[in-house]
C-alpha cells in the first residue's frame, strides 16, 4: 500500500466508500482528490430517505404500483440491469449533457446490459457557487433554478426506452463539494430500500473528468464519453489517465468504458454562461 498524507481517521472514513476506498489499493489521497475524492470525507450524512421535502425529485418517490418501478424490479430480477448515473453542476442543464448520457446508454446497451433508469443528480449549491460565481456573478446558480431548466431539457426517456430522472439531494443540502461517490452510495441505497438490488451502477462522466476513472480501478463500472477537443488535451483527456498502469485491468474488463460521442457539436455550461453574460 502507498504511503499516505493524512490520518488514520481519514483513511478509515474513505475506506468506507465502495469506489475511493478500494482505490486507496492503487492511488494515493491526493490522486483520488483530484479524482472527486473530497477532502473531509462526511458518508454519515448519506442516508437513503434523508431528503428535504421541498425537493421531492428523487427516487425515493417511486412508487411500487408505478409502471416504471415494476419495468426496474422485473428488469434487475434477470441479472442485467444497469442504473446510469451522472452528476455536475448543471449550471444550466443543456442538449450535449443528454447525448453525454445517451452516449453511455448505447455502450452498456452494446455490452447486453439493459438500462433501467439515467439519473442526473445537481451537486452542492455551494460548491457550484464557489466554481462558477467568481468568474460570473450574475450565473444563475441556485438549486431552483437548475432543478427548473434541467426539467426543460431533459426528455422523459433517454433513447426512446430508459427512464430519465433528476436528484437534487446533494443540491439541497448546505456545504460541499461531495464527492460523486457520495451521491452512487445513497442512490444504490434508496434502490435497496425499494427492493431494486441486482444491478449494475455505471457512473457517467465526460473527458473533462476523465481522472475521475481512478475512483473504479479497482471495483465498480464507469462511462467516460469523449467530447470533440476534450480527448485531445494531454492535461484533461481520457487517453492520459487510460494508459495509466493501475487502470489497464479495468479497461480490460470493460467496467471502464472510454466511448466516442456521436455528435460532433461541442457546447458547454460555461460557454452558455459566457453567452448569458455578455448579452
Amino acid at each position: 500500500m502507498n504511503p499516505y498524507e493524512n490520518t488514520q481517521d481519514t483513511l478509515l472514513a474513505i475506506a468506507d466508500d465502495p469506489w475511493f476506498g478500494t482505490a486507496l489499493e492503487k492511488y494515493s489521497l491526493s490522486q483520488l482528490r483530484s479524482a472527486g475524492l473530497c477532502a473531509t470525507p462526511s458518508l454519515e450524512v448519506v442516508k437513503s430517505r434523508d431528503f428535504p421535502s421541498e425537493y421531492p425529485d428523487t427516487l425515493i418517490g417511486f412508487n411500487r404500483d408505478d409502471e416504471i418501478y415494476r419495468r426496474m424490479k422485473m428488469v434487475s430480477e434477470c441479472g442485467d440491469a444497469a442504473i446510469l448515473v451522472g452528476t455536475g453542476s448543471y449550471a444550466p442543464m443543456h442538449g450535449q449533457h443528454v447525448e453525454l448520457m445517451a452516449t453511455a446508454d448505447r455502450a452498456v446497451k452494446e455490452l447486453g446490459y439493459t438500462p433501467v433508469a439515467a439519473v442526473f443528480s445537481l451537486q452542492s449549491e455551494a460548491h457550484v457557487r464557489s466554481k462558477v460565481l467568481p468568474k460570473n456573478p450574475k450565473a444563475l446558480v441556485d438549486t431552483s433554478v437548475r432543478r427548473d431548466s434541467a426539467r426543460k431539457i431533459l426528455p422523459e426517456m433517454l433513447n426512446e426506452d430508459t427512464p430519465v430522472f433528476l436528484d437534487v439531494w446533494d443540491a439541497s443540502y448546505s456545504g460541499g463539494p461531495r464527492s460523486f461517490s457520495q451521491s452512487l452510495i445513497r442512490i444504490s441505497r434508496t434502490l435497496h430500500d425499494i427492493a431494486i438490488r441486482d444491478y449494475t451502477l455505471f457512473y457517467v462522466f465526460g473527458a473533462d473528468n476523465a481522472v475521475s476513472m481512478r475512483a473504479f480501478s479497482v471495483s465498480g463500472y464507469a462511462v467516460c464519453v469523449l467530447r470533440p477537443g476534450v480527448e485531445e488535451s494531454d492535461d484533461s483527456g481520457a487517453s492520459r489517465y487510460a494508459s495509466e498502469p493501475q487502470m489497464r485491468e479495468a479497461i480490460r474488463q470493460k467496467r471502464v468504458l472510454i466511448v466516442n460521442r456521436e455528435s460532433s457539436e461541442d457546447i458547454s455550461s460555461t460557454m452558455i454562461r459566457a453567452q448569458e453574460r455578455d448579452l
